[in-house]
């Protein structure tokens, strides 16, 4: 009788579902609205392949070899900022826009800190699990493509990388207004990039870093990679 696959993640979705639907309505209530319904889909569309043995999800850190020890998660951490580095030195080829106006548009009401915690650290980390890794895998899935064994260079990888990125930037393009043909070309690059990363890790936590690394060079927020350092070796098990 095959084992039975246990939800392992639902508590880091529920607790991020709850820390920004309260800070985004109450503050934010256009981009609350959106932030919403984006971690809510987000944890039923995580409980479904798991309830129903669908398919098995790509780990936000992968166990396997010792992954979830402290010194190999600050190594893939590593990784993350390394990659979110490179891409802002791409960035600044592809468009002369700054950050900011790209992955952060909302002040929270007067608290500038706020703003930087919420853009820098929790909006990283639910577009990161939404776009890369939940739409990827059940578009995956519908279509057959066994992402587990996907090289991010073969055909499929590219195929893969190049309709996860068109959806992550028209989401950029409606929710949050972009119209300038180099930043729209640069989100897309991006959201190739973070599905590359998923895809040749096999994991979540570098593309996580790396669009965190991202929205707080944006932020001018840097310290918040910091934070996400603490946050995934104490709150992932």
């Amino acid at each position: 009788m095959a084992s039975k696959i246990l939800p392992v993640e639902i508590d880091e979705y529920f607790l991020l579902a709850v820390v920004l639907i309260f800070l985004l309505i109450n503050y934010s209530l256009p981009l609350g609205t959106i932030y919403s319904f984006i971690v809510i889909l987000d944890a039923l569309m995580y409980l479904v392949p798991v309830q129903n043995g669908l398919f098995r999800w790509i780990p936000m850190v992968d166990s396997s070899s010792g992954g979830r020890d402290a010194s190999s998660k600050i190594v893939k951490i590593i990784i993350g900022v390394a990659f979110g580095l490179f891409f802002i030195q791409i960035y600044s080829y592809i468009t002369p826009t700054p950050i900011a106006s790209v992955f952060a548009t909302t002040v929270f009401g007067d608290s500038e800190t706020l703003t930087k915690i919420v853009y820098s650290l929790l909006i990283p980390l639910a577009e990161t699990r939404f776009f890369f890794r939940t739409i990827l895998q059940w578009w995956a899935w519908k279509i057959g493509d066994a992402i587990h064994s996907t090289s991010a260079f073969s055909f499929v990888g590219l195929k893969i990388m190049s309709m996860i990125a068109a959806v992550f930037t028209v989401f950029h393009a409606s929710a949050k207004g972009l119209t300038n043909t180099p930043d729209l070309v640069a989100t897309f690059v991006f959201g190739v990039m973070s599905v590359g990363m998923v895809l040749l890790f096999k994991e979540v936590i570098q593309a996580a870093v790396a669009h965190i690394t991202l929205n707080s060079q944006g932020m001018d927020f840097i310290s918040s990679v910091v934070l996400t350092n603490a946050w995934l070796i104490i709150i992932i098990g």
